[in-house]
C-alpha cells in the first residue's frame, strides 16, 4: 500500500500538542472491504490553531483498537473484574483457516454472565470483542449477545470461514430461538449491536445447504458496516447473506455480497441500507415484510432479480409496505425489480414504491409483475423520479394513485450532493484505522474515572482543550459525569468503546426557562471539522434545563475533505442503572386522575398569588413549574431534559445512525422491560440557516413537544427517520410538564383548546415532524408512529391515538417520500389545522403510506 502524506492545518486549539508528529495519510489505495463510492478523505483539514500539528500514521499490522493500553469498564457491574474489551487470540482462537474457532469465539462472547438466555436486556454487560487479521473457521453459530460490539482489523479485515460441516441458523445468530418458537430477546428491543470489518466465507459449505452469514433480528442503535459476503455462485446455491424476519432497526452500510441464492432475505419495520452492492446473485434482496425500507447508494449487479417484492400479505395485497430507491444503479440484471400484480388504492397502497435518480444499464426490465408483464422498461436510463402509490400536490387533501413519473422531479441543492453533483452526499463512519495508537489520547490519562459518580468535567475539558487540532480523544468504555458544560473547539475528534456515556448531573441543568448545553461544540460562527463517533449522551435524575448536545459547528467548505458529523452516537434518557430514571423511580403512570391546569400558565415566566397576609407575591417559574407538576400527576424527579439535539442557526452536520431516545422502558429490569414516565421537552431541533445538513437514519422517540423540528433551517436532507410519541400522552397534554419558549420556536397547542376544556385531548400530542418556515428540505423514507393513548392501544383499532403527526408551515422546496404513519387521524396538516392527508385515504396495512407528498415543493 503505497502513503503519502499532508500536514494538518491547526487552528483555534487552547494549547497545541507538544512534541508530536501529526501526518494524516493519503491513501492511493485503501485496504476496505467494500468499495464505496463515496470514501471518506483521510486528508481532511482540521481547523484547530494558526501553527502545524502533525499525526503519525500507523505501521502496525493491526488498528490502533488492538494496541490500546487501557480500556474501559463497566462502572454498575458488581463484579469488579468484569472485561469489556476481548481480544479473540487472548481466548485461544488461532484464526489459521484450519483450526476450528467457534468454542474460543463464543467463550469470549459469554464471559462474565453476560446478557443471554432469558435475560431480556442490560447494560451492565456489555463487550467488544477484537479480531485480529485472519481466518477464524466456524462450525456453528456465534451466538452475540445484548449490547456487543464485533469489531474486526480494519486494516485486514478478517474473515470468518463456515467449515464444511457448518451448522445452524447463521454464522453470526442475534437472536437465537428456543424450542416452541420462543427467542433470547424481544426483537424490537434487541438494541445495541455493531459489526463491522468482516468477511463472511460461506464457499466451503455446499452450494445447496441453506448457509447464512448473518441472523441480523435487531432494533435501534444497531450496524453492520464494512462487511463482504462471499456465497457460491452455483445455479442451485442455497446460501445467503443476511437474514432477517422482523425487527425495528435500523442502519447498515458498505456491505458487498458476492454470489448466493439470496444476498439479504430480510423482513422489518423500517430501514436504511446504505451503499450496499451485489454481484452474481440470484436475487439481490428479497424483502418479505415491511412498513419502510430506504435503500440509499444501491448497486445491483449481474444478478437475475434486484428486488423481489412479490412477497403477499395477509389483510392487504402486498406484505410488503413500502420500499425507496435512492441514488441507485442497476446493471446487466434480468429484472430490476419484481411486484406484485397489485397497484396500490385508497384502501391498500402496499407494495408502493419510489425510484428517484436511479441508472440503469443493460437491464432486461426495471419494474415487472410476477406474471411477466412490463410496467416499467429496461435498458440503460436514467430514472429521475418514478413511483407507484399515493401522490398530493395540492392542499384540498385530496391525493390520487399513481404509477409512473412523477410530475414535479426534486430540484435538488447541490449544497447538498456530491461532488460531481450527481447524487446526495454520503460520507462513511470514521474508524482512524490508519492512525498509530501514539495518536490517540485517552480522558482516564487525563485525570477522568469514568465511574458514574465522580465529576469528571473539568478533566475532559482539559484533554479536549489539549488535543484540539491534534489527537484523536478516546473514552474508553465508562460514565462520565459531566456538571457543567463541555466545550468542544473546531478541529476535535471524540470517539467512545462500547457507547461511552456522557451524564449530565449538576445544579447548572435545572432551569427549564434557561436550558444550558452539557456538551457544545463549537461557537456560533465557528468554522472547522469535529467528529463523533460511538458515544451516548444522556442524564443523571432530573436536569430539566440540559440540552444534550448543541452542535453550533460549520464545515469550512474552501477546506474541502471530510464533514463535520456524528456516527452511531445515541442520546438515552433514562432506562438504565445509573440514570436514577428506573422502573423504581419513575414506572409507568398508574393514576391519570389528576386534572391538566390551565397549559397558558406554564408560558409566563412567573404569576402573581396571594400571601397569607393577604399581600401579592411573586413565586418563579420553578416553583410555578414544581406546583404545576405536582398537580398534575408529573414525577418532578423524572423530568428527563430539556432537548436531546440542537443544531443552531450557524451550524451544518451529517449525522448517521443516531437513536435518540428518552425511555418508555427500563433496560435493566430483566424479561419484565416494565414501562417508565419520564418526560423530555425536545427531540432534535434543526436551525441551520443555510446547511447542508444530513440525517441517515436517525430516529427520536418519546419527546414532549416533537421529535424532529425544523425552524427556518436551509439545505436539509433527511433520509429513514423515525419516531413514537410518548406513550403516556395526552396525560398530561403537551406542552406539559414544559413551558413553551418563542426562542425555541416551540409549538404552543393554541389550537388544540378552543374553549376552558383542558381534559385530555388527542391534539394536544407531540408533533412526530415539524417543518416551520424551512427550504430546501429533501425528506426520502420517514416512520412516524404512535401507538398508544394514556398508554391504552385500543386506539390502534380506529387509527385515532392522535389527531395528526406532520405539521407543515410555509416551506419552500420542501419534497417529502415515502411517509408512513400509525395511529393517527391526520397524516400531514397545514399550519396545524389544515387538513392536507389523511390516514384513511392511505391504508396500506398496520401503517398508512403516502409516497409522494409535494404540495410545498
Amino acid at each position: 500500500m503505497k502513503l503519502t502524506f499532508i500536514s494538518v492545518l491547526a487552528l483555534g486549539a487552547t494549547q497545541l500538542c507538544q512534541g508530536h508528529p501529526f501526518l494524516i495519510p493519503v491513501m492511493d489505495e485503501l485496504n476496505r472491504v467494500p468499495s464505496s463510492s463515496n470514501e471518506r478523505s483521510l486528508g481532511s483539514v482540521i481547523h484547530a490553531s494558526n501553527q502545524q500539528c502533525d499525526v503519525s500514521n500507523s505501521d502496525n499490522e493491526e488498528m490502533w483498537i488492538a494496541h490500546l493500553s487501557q480500556h474501559g469498564k463497566s462502572p454498575f457491574n458488581s463484579d469488579p473484574s468484569y472485561k469489556v474489551y476481548r481480544n479473540v487470540k487472548d481466548y485461544g482462537c488461532v484464526g489459521d483457516g484450519v483450526t476450528d474457532d467457534t468454542e474460543c469465539i463464543n467463550r469470549a462472547m459469554r464471559e462474565g454472565a453476560r446478557c443471554g438466555g432469558q435475560c431480556g436486556s442490560s447494560t451492565l454487560t456489555p463487550a467488544l470483542l477484537y479480531f485480529p487479521s485472519g481466518r477464524y473457521k466456524i462450525s456453528s453459530p456465534i451466538v452475540m449477545f445484548y449490547f456487543t460490539q464485533m469489531i474486526g482489523n480494519a486494516l485486514n479485515p478478517p474473515t470468518l470461514v463456515a467449515s464444511a460441516d457448518f451448522t445452524g441458523i447463521g454464522m453470526i445468530d442475534t437472536d437465537p430461538y428456543f424450542e416452541g418458537g420462543s427467542q433470547w430477546y424481544i426483537n424490537q428491543n434487541n438494541f445495541f449491536r455493531q459489526i463491522r470489518n468482516f468477511v463472511f466465507d460461506l464457499t466451503e459449505t455446499p452450494a445447496t445447504a441453506k448457509t447464512t452469514g448473518v441472523h441480523w433480528q435487531v432494533a435501534q442503535a444497531t450496524s453492520l458496516t464494512n462487511l463482504r459476503f462471499v456465497m457460491s455462485t452455483d445455479p442451485a446455491t442455497q446460501h445467503q447473506g443476511i437474514w432477517m424476519e422482523n425487527g425495528s432497526g435500523g442502519f447498515m452500510s458498505d456491505l458487498v455480497f458476492e454470489g448466493g441464492k439470496y444476498g439479504m432475505w430480510v423482513g422489518n419495520q423500517q430501514f436504511l441500507s446504505r451503499g450496499l452492492e451485489f454481484f452474481n446473485c440470484r436475487t439481490a434482496i428479497y424483502m418479505n415484510w415491511n412498513w419502510q425500507w430506504t435503500f440509499q447508494k444501491l448497486s445491483i449487479n449481474n444478478c437475475d432479480i434486484g428486488i423481489d417484492m412479490t412477497s403477499a400479505g395477509t389483510t392487504t395485497a402486498s406484505g410488503v409496505g413500502s420500499i425507496l430507491v435512492l441514488d441507485g444503479q442497476f446493471s446487466n440484471t434480468a429484472t430490476g425489480i419484481k411486484l406484485l400484480e397489485h397497484m396500490p388504492s385508497h384502501s391498500d397502497t402496499s407494495g408502493t414504491l419510489l425510484l428517484d435518480n436511479v441508472k440503469t444499464n443493460n437491464v432486461g426490465t426495471m419494474v415487472a409483475t410476477e406474471q411477466g408483464n412490463v410496467i416499467l422498461g429496461g435498458g440503460s436510463n436514467l430514472i429521475r423520479s418514478w413511483g407507484s402509490g399515493s401522490l398530493y400536490t395540492g392542499t384540498d387533501g385530496m391525493g390520487t394513485q399513481q404509477r409512473g413519473d412523477l410530475p414535479s422531479p426534486p430540484t435538488k441543492s447541490p449544497n447538498l450532493l456530491d461532488s460531481d453533483g450527481s447524487s446526495f452526499y454520503v460520507q462513511s463512519r470514521p474508524q482512524y484505522e490508519h492512525y498509530d495508537v501514539s495518536s490517540f489520547v485517552s480522558v482516564l490519562d487525563g485525570g477522568a474515572v469514568g465511574d458514574g459518580v465522580t465529576d469528571d468535567t473539568a478533566a475532559i475539558q482539559k484533554v479536549i482543550n489539549e488535543n484540539a487540532g491534534c489527537k484523536i480523544v478516546f473514552f474508553p468504555a465508562g460514565t462520565y459525569i459531566l456538571s457543567s458544560t463541555v466545550m468542544v473547539p473546531p478541529g476535535s475528534r471524540l470517539t467512545g468503546e462500547l457507547w461511552s456515556v456522557l451524564m449530565a448531573k449538576g445544579d447548572v441543568f435545572q432551569s427549564m426557562e434557561d436550558p444550558v448545553p452539557m456538551m457544545k461544540v463549537g461557537n456560533a460562527g465557528d468554522q472547522g471539522l469535529v467528529e463523533l463517533s460511538d458515544l451516548i449522551f444522556s442524564s443523571y435524575g432530573a436536569q430539566p434545563g440540559a440540552v444534550l448536545l448543541e452542535w453550533n459547528i460549520r464545515d469550512d467548505l474552501s477546506a474541502g475533505g471530510s464533514r463535520s458529523g456524528i456516527w452511531d452516537t445515541h442520546f438515552r434518557v433514562g432506562g438504565t442503572v445509573g440514570s436514577n430514571l428506573q422502573y423504581a423511580q419513575c414506572p409507568k403512570k398508574a393514576d391519570h386522575s389528576a386534572p391538566n391546569l390551565d397549559r397558558h400558565q406554564e408560558e409566563r415566566p412567573s404569576m402573581v398569588i396571594p400571601s397569607e397576609s393577604g399581600n401579592m407575591t411573586s413565586i418563579s417559574a420553578q416553583q410555578q413549574r414544581q406546583q404545576q407538576s405536582s398537580d398534575s400527576g408529573v414525577n418532578q424527579a423524572c423530568e428527563g431534559v430539556h432537548t436531546l439535539l440542537r443544531l443552531t442557526a450557524s451550524s451544518s452536520a451529517y449525522l448517521e445512525n443516531i437513536w435518540a431516545w428518552t425511555a418508555d422502558h427500563d433496560l435493566d429490569d430483566g424479561e419484565l422491560q416494565r414501562q417508565v414516565s419520564i418526560y423530555t421537552g425536545r427531540g432534535i431541533l434543526i436551525e441551520s440557516n443555510d446547511g447542508p445538513v444530513w440525517l441517515y437514519g436517525v430516529q427520536s422517540e418519546h419527546n414532549t413537544l416533537y421529535q424532529y423540528q425544523l425552524a427556518n433551517a436551509n439545505n436539509v436532507m433527511m433520509s429513514m427517520i423515525q419516531s413514537e410519541t410518548p406513550y403516556w400522552q395526552p396525560v398530561p397534554n403537551a406542552p406539559h410538564p414544559f413551558p413553551t419558549q418563542s426562542t425555541w420556536n416551540d409549538p404552543t397547542y393554541d389550537h388544540c383548546f378552543t374553549t376552558d376544556d383542558m381534559s385530555p385531548n388527542r391534539c394536544a400530542m407531540a408533533w412526530a415532524l415539524r417543518s416551520i418556515g424551512s427550504s430546501n428540505v429533501y425528506i426520502y423514507g420517514a416512520g412516524l408512529y404512535n401507538f398508544f393513548y394514556d398508554y391504552s392501544q385500543t386506539c390502534l383499532d380506529t387509527e385515532d391515538c392522535q389527531e395528526s403527526l406532520v405539521d407543515f408551515e410555509g416551506n419552500q422546496q420542501l419534497y417529502l417520500y415515502n411517509l408512513n404513519t400509525k395511529g393517527n387521524v391526520n397524516m400531514v396538516v397545514g399550519d396545524k389545522t389544515q387538513v392536507w392527508a389523511k390516514q384513511a385515504d392511505n391504508a396500506n396495512g398496520f401503517c398508512q403510506t403516502i409516497n409522494a407528498f409535494l404540495t410545498e415543493a
